[in-house]
């Protein structure tokens, strides 16, 4: 039997250490679920949302809140809140939100948005465009990066951003329509809100 010189046997175990060291740095695929556990386990907690809503508000602070703006013609609207935007994206949008309460406060809201002008020969105006839009404006704001993933709750994939509680879904429902979900993850519903 033949023995191996020292030095191939040095490189075998040196080439064995890169290898395994290789298979064992290699970054994990991002996943909506891997993006959901990194988030809760940070222990980090994001309320904010927009226009001074918050996760864990109540519905009487929403339903005052959402008064005064009405009052001031900031929004409209009683069962489903309406908002135009004018200034937070390339073209004027409207937008369309109520929030899911569990336990009397604010833990999910899910927003239809459509540019106003949109039309079948308006391609700049379609809802491909806007959840791009949408998610560049998300990721500046709320200063999370969002991630081009299968969204379970869509069943489609859409741009994913999780930071801490907050996770953000945003996903193209038509040519004209984008979802978007604001859900705090620390909370588990007793019943399934519709999407």
């Amino acid at each position: 039997m033949q023995k191996l010189p020292v030095t191939s046997f040095l490189f075998s175990c040196v080439l064995f250490f890169l290898i395994a060291f290789t298979a064992c740095t290699e970054p994990k695929p991002v996943t909506f679920e891997s993006l959901v556990e990194e988030g809760l386990q940070s222990g980090e907690r994001h309320d904010s949302l927009f226009l001074g809503y918050y996760f864990g508000m109540s519905r009487q602070d929403f339903q005052t809140s959402s008064w005064e703006m009405n009052r001031r013609g900031l929004i409209s609207g009683l069962t489903k809140v309406e908002y135009v935007n004018s200034d937070w994206l390339p073209f004027e949008a409207y937008i369309e939100f109520f929030p899911d309460f569990e336990d009397g406060l604010i833990y999910r809201i899910p927003m239809d948005l459509h540019y106003r002008d949109w039309a079948p020969w308006n391609q700049d105006r379609f809802s491909d465009s806007l959840a791009v839009d949408i998610a560049a404006y998300f990721s500046e704001v709320y200063g999370q990066d969002f991630h081009w993933l299968y969204i379970p709750e869509a069943n489609r994939s859409g741009w994913v951003s999780v930071r801490g509680n907050r996770a953000i879904s945003v996903w193209r429902r038509d040519d004209m329509l984008v979802r978007v979900v604001f859900r705090d993850l620390t909370v588990k519903p007793e019943t399934t809100a519709g999407g």
